[in-house]
């Protein structure tokens, strides 16, 4: 089971002295929305993606003063978000050609641990976020840093994953309609990059656990009406959207919108 903590296990330390999170982005590209192409959900099919290319990297730390309280390991987390981002935008450049459109990665992937203004607005605690703006995706790292440390390390894995599935809706023009049915959608495509990494065998069903854990912890509470804005589907909802994309992979996803 994949693992993120301040001592990595050998695997990972191996992964992470590979891993230069400033590749992982694409250069700077405006997203339009609906302008990419046409008829790319009727032409979706299931894909498994080859395993992501391993680059050369290189590390820094700032060096900071000594606190009596102990501080939360940032540069891991950053490697691990950086390490799933690379992977994520492996799996989707693959489907991508599969639908025949090109793909554009995020501009940026930043973490964050107090309140900032960004092209989308505030940056709320507790949150992670997609901006269409930009075309970019902010974490809270104290955040995910509690989801990691509580529920386990690939529940941070599918929270990026979620994100990065709103990045996939704005480059396919779906943004718009009902909170709750992108919230959903969003799930589905996580899912669907779960049994795209689970096809190598990275994960275990610890790993799945952990990510139906965290949906059912994040999941609106019951009654909750589909048509209130922000609305993300109860916690049984978004484990189906969830199974839905892990099970049928991403063709599946389209239908919920």
């Amino acid at each position: 089971m994949l693992k993120f903590s301040p001592k990595f296990d050998l695997t990972f330390k191996i992964f992470f002295a590979v891993i230069l999170a400033s590749t992982i982005f694409g250069s700077g590209v405006s997203v339009e929305q609906g302008t990419l192409f046409q008829g790319v959900i009727a032409n979706a099919q299931d894909d498994t993606p080859p395993p992501p290319a391993e680059t050369d990297a290189e590390e820094t730390e700032d060096i900071e003063e000594a606190t009596t309280e102990p501080q939360p390991n940032f540069v891991a987390l950053e490697a691990f978000v950086a390490f799933i981002a690379n992977d994520l935008n492996t799996f989707w450049e693959r489907s991508f050609r599969v639908f025949g459109a090109p793909y554009l990665a995020p501009m940026s992937v930043e973490l964050y641990t107090e309140p900032i203004e960004t092209p989308c607005g505030p940056a709320e605690l507790n949150n992670a976020f997609y901006c269409p703006v930009t075309h970019s995706i902010f974490y809270d790292g104290n955040f995910l840093n509690v989801k990691g440390t509580s529920i386990g390390d690939f529940a941070v894995a599918v929270v990026i994953a979620h994100e990065f599935g709103h990045a996939v809706q704005a480059l396919l023009g779906l943004l718009g309609g009902f909170t709750i049915q992108l919230e959903l959608q969003a799930d589905c495509m996580a899912g669907a990059f779960t049994k795209y990494a689970k096809s190598f065998g990275l994960l275990t069903e610890i790993d799945l656990g952990e990510a139906f854990d965290l949906l059912a912890l994040i999941g609106d509470p019951e009654g909750i009406p589909f048509f209130v804005p922000g609305a993300h589907g109860t916690a049984e909802q978004r484990n189906e959207a969830y199974m839905a994309g892990f099970t049928e992979g991403v063709s599946r996803c389209f239908s919920i919108i």
